[in-house]
């Protein structure tokens, strides 16, 4: 009798729905945005909009209104800027179509470990990071624990001894 994780069938059909989960939120926050553009203030990037907007204000992680200093977004080391979403915030009619991210409790630090999470470009791009596993513009993109630690947008190669980020346009450089 073979199993359906010994041929990795299980990890294809879990991040095909990851990937579907990405692609489901990307067009509800695209089509939220469109929906409601003229009453948008249209002089900051689209997740700052969606922000500002009374109704999806919370969608987004926002380490200012939990506390956590001034920011509306989690800041790595580096400066750079992530737009987490915040699962448990949603409507209910996306929410029960998302696999994952689950936030109900999540701390601000759980949140800058990149482990189970959504986030979003300021353009309103979705991705999914879970167990060294980056899912990005329907590509699945898994890096061996035993090999790779990913860090924020930072991949270190444990073996080869070198750092690399997967930063713009989420794409992996050198």
């Amino acid at each position: 009798m073979q199993l359906f994780g010994d041929n990795g069938i299980v990890t294809q059909s879990q991040n095909a729905t990851y990937m579907q989960s990405v692609a489901a939120l990307e067009e509800y926050l695209n089509s939220y945005y469109i929906g409601h553009y003229e009453e948008m203030n249209k002089n900051e990037n689209k997740i700052t909009e969606l922000q500002n907007y009374s109704e999806s204000s919370n969608w987004i992680y926002s380490p200012r209104r939990n506390g956590y200093g001034a920011c509306d977004y989690v800041v790595d080391e580096n400066g750079r800027a992530y737009y987490l979403v915040n699962k448990s915030a949603l409507p209910e009619d996306i929410r029960s179509q998302i696999k994952g991210g689950d936030t109900e409790g999540k701390t601000y630090r759980e949140y800058t470990l990149l482990e189970d999470v959504y986030g979003v470009t300021s353009d309103l791009k979705v991705y999914y990071c879970k167990n060294n596993v980056i899912i990005d513009n329907f590509e699945v993109k898994e890096y061996p624990k035993e090999q790779y630690i990913i860090l924020d947008y930072f991949i270190l190669d444990l073996k080869n001894k070198q750092i690399q980020t997967y930063w713009n346009d989420m794409e992996l450089e050198d």
